[in-house]
């Protein structure tokens, strides 16, 4: 379970702002308890803003938008494979040429 569902305000920093942060403070060390004080010495020094999470309904429409992306870019894959296929049969095919040719000459 998250803090945020723990009932604890939760702020978010990029992770290069707490890499940087660990580098001017000397505290390079790899371990859960220096890297936990390292966090809320940088928490108390610029204070970042508490965020809000969505909510359980935001939530599920915001996983059902990402799906309706997914699928809209496989479709749009798909679309491009086939208009490729159907290019090189037409390459391939006797007959395409023939109609190529017959276009052609038009």
């Amino acid at each position: 379970m998250g803090l945020f569902q723990l009932g604890y305000p939760v702020g978010v920093i990029n992770a290069r702002q707490g890499r940087n942060f660990a580098k001017a403070a000397n505290q390079l060390a790899k371990t859960d308890a220096a890297d936990a004080a390292m966090l809320a010495g940088l928490g108390e020094a610029r204070k970042p803003p508490i965020r809000s999470f969505a909510s359980a309904a935001q939530a599920e429409l915001q996983d059902w938008v990402t799906r309706r992306r997914q699928l809209v870019d496989i479709l749009t894959q798909n679309k491009i494979a086939c208009q490729d296929y159907g290019a090189t049969l037409r390459r391939r095919s006797p007959f395409g040429r023939v109609a190529g040719a017959h276009q052609a000459t038009r």
